[in-house]
């Protein structure tokens, strides 16, 4: 392997055209080739991103130029593709959620240490400069001792839904917003706050339209280490998202225009960042400028550079399945009308489950 990691893009959905358009701006990652069932999509992203297209995934999994895979495909999907290129010697980086379901997650988790390769999971959220700041002011004691971290994530597309959209289904969607956006806050939760122990969670179905899953969601976290967070997630709201965590010293809240959040270069335009210390007043408040960046381009760079040896992998797979954790217990708690779940036990029934399911097959066949 030179100084690049060289990948091919598997789908050519929405979202692998916002990863395509991103890596462009990537240093450790070069995206080359591009593959998806459908000829003539495949060719029409080809064009548009100036990719490669290879129709056959078996002879691209075994081009030896080929070192990694970024895997953009329906969340049912991304186990069985991860599997096929891992097996391949292929490193691999999926787009969140690391798996339609934890028992799911927990096999590709499994994949790289069955196959020596790098996992790397899409939790972007992890990388959008105001998030980074608060993470260094934690590290660096200005908060004092972490006491409550609260997050939010909102948009309508509750509001826009059709019966056509994977979203519109519980099956597609668990838990509509809570495992399509949400789980990007339960990732920073973590990143931020540390392991989380259990969670309290209530839900309801706000949008006029009758899609099967529910549009909002509260829940309570309780961190491994005795403190308290939270997140409220919506389908029904102007796009809304910000952090705010909370210490004894101080407090430090981060917002963005979540409308602009497929268009990340543009993300810190309207960010800001406010910390404020305790006992201080409004006097005490200070504005910090969020750095620019594009959480995107970052992420498949950070990826490239575990592949390449310069640092740890800091969207793990196993990262990514406990935030994917969160969110199937969050629905059980919802189901039991606020109980807290534990993920601890969340996680060793789905490990059940994933060692009960049949091994992949080997075959290519899409």
């Amino acid at each position: 392997m030179a100084d690049r990691v060289r990948a091919a893009m598997l789908g050519a959905g929405q979202w692998a055209g916002v990863l395509a358009a991103a890596s462009s701006g990537c240093g450790a990652l070069e995206l080359r080739w591009c593959w998806a069932r459908d000829p003539d999509k495949l060719q029409g992203f080809a064009a548009r991103h100036r990719l490669q297209a290879r129709g056959d995934l078996e002879s691209l999994l075994a081009d030896p130029a080929l070192d990694a895979v970024v895997i953009a495909l329906p969340n049912s999907e991304h186990g069985r593709f991860a599997e096929l290129a891992a097996r391949r010697g292929k490193h691999v980086f999926i787009e969140k959620p690391i798996a339609g379901t934890l028992a799911e997650g927990l096999g590709v988790a499994a994949i790289e240490r069955r196959h020596g390769v790098h996992v790397a999971v899409g939790h972007c959220a992890r990388f959008l400069g105001g998030n980074r700041a608060i993470r260094r002011m934690i590290d660096a004691g200005e908060l004092g001792q972490l006491t409550q971290i609260e997050a939010v994530f909102g948009n309508s597309r509750g509001l826009r839904l059709q019966p056509t959209d994977w979203r519109w289904y519980q099956a597609g969607a668990p838990g509509g917003p809570l495992s399509q956006i949400g789980i990007h806050q339960f990732d920073v939760l973590e990143a931020l706050g540390g392991p989380i122990r259990a969670v309290s969670a209530r839900c309801a179905h706000h949008s006029p339209l009758p899609s099967e899953v529910d549009d909002q969601w509260m829940v309570i976290v309780e961190f491994v280490d005795g403190k308290l967070g939270s997140l409220a997630v919506n389908w029904t709201s102007p796009g809304r998202y910000s952090v705010r965590a909370t210490g004894m010293l101080g407090s430090v809240v981060h917002e963005i225009d979540q409308t602009l959040w497929s268009d990340a270069s543009r993300l810190h335009e309207n960010a800001s960042l406010r910390l404020e210390r305790a006992g201080a007043g409004s006097a005490g408040c200070t504005e910090h400028a969020v750095e620019p960046g594009n959480m995107f381009t970052e992420e498949l760079d950070h990826f490239a550079g575990v592949v390449l040896g310069r640092h740890a992998n800091a969207i793990t797979a196993d990262a990514a399945c406990r935030a994917l954790a969160a969110v199937e217990a969050s629905i059980e708690s919802a189901r039991r009308r606020g109980a807290a779940i534990e993920l601890d036990a969340v996680i060793r029934s789905a490990r059940l489950a994933a060692e009960a399911r049949p091994e992949s097959p080997s075959g290519l066949t899409p």
